[in-house]
């Protein structure tokens, strides 16, 4: 989508629902800090664009915030969601079924299950759920995001986009599994360390053609 006005001339609103934001930020940028899945404090037909991304694993009720973003959007405005199908898949079999990888997926989706968080298919729900909340002209764009840079004879970009994966997720790991394994499957803290650190090496394994949709 283009942009029309300069980029200086958005005024920009992050919304997260933990106080992590950066002190430097642009002059038409501010963060608030709230919960997406409580009632909108902003009045109806306010934004041009909003975008959402990364917070399968989080939301309860999308159905709730599809609502809430039709309700305060401008007539004509767009609203984006960006994210991750149930990780990981592989064509080629590098990815065996015993793998940690494999162990550490399944783990996530039962304490989301317990926690009544939609992960394993919120993101393929995304189309459907956003036309009978009243969106129009609704696309999909699915993409192939490689983990490492197993795919990089398929080019440069593959390769770029595998090694931020694979990064993103060893930096990432623990974040993405401390709170849904001790919180909700009752791990202890020790064994959580141990079990991040077996998930940080299957990641680095150049010999898994492992994939996520995106």
């Amino acid at each position: 989508m283009s942009i029309c006005l300069p980029i200086s001339s958005a005024q920009i609103i992050g919304n997260d629902l933990s106080p992590i934001q950066p002190s430097y930020v642009p002059p038409n940028l501010r963060f608030e800090i709230d919960d997406c899945e409580e009632d909108w404090p902003f009045p109806d037909n306010h934004f041009d664009f909003i975008h959402i991304r990364n917070l399968v694993g989080s939301v309860r009720d999308w159905d709730r915030i599809y609502v809430q973003a039709h309700r305060t959007l401008k007539p004509g405005g767009w609203i984006e969601l960006k994210d991750h199908f149930r990780p990981f898949e592989c064509d080629n079999g590098s990815l065996k079924p015993d793998n940690v990888l494999r162990t550490w997926v399944d783990n996530f989706e039962k304490a989301t299950i317990i926690a009544g968080i939609n992960w394993g298919t919120a993101a393929a729900e995304f189309r459907p759920s956003l036309e009978k909340a009243g969106f129009k002209g609704v696309t999909e764009h699915i993409y192939k995001v490689p983990l490492g840079t197993w795919a990089g004879d398929q080019g440069d970009r593959m390769r770029e986009m595998g090694t931020f994966q694979k990064e993103m997720l060893i930096i990432g790991a623990e974040g993405l599994t401390l709170a849904m394994f001790t919180r909700v499957l009752g791990w202890d803290k020790k064994e959580v360390d141990v079990f991040v650190a077996s998930v940080r090496e299957a990641l680095k394994d150049p010999t898994i053609c492992a994939y996520t949709r995106l």
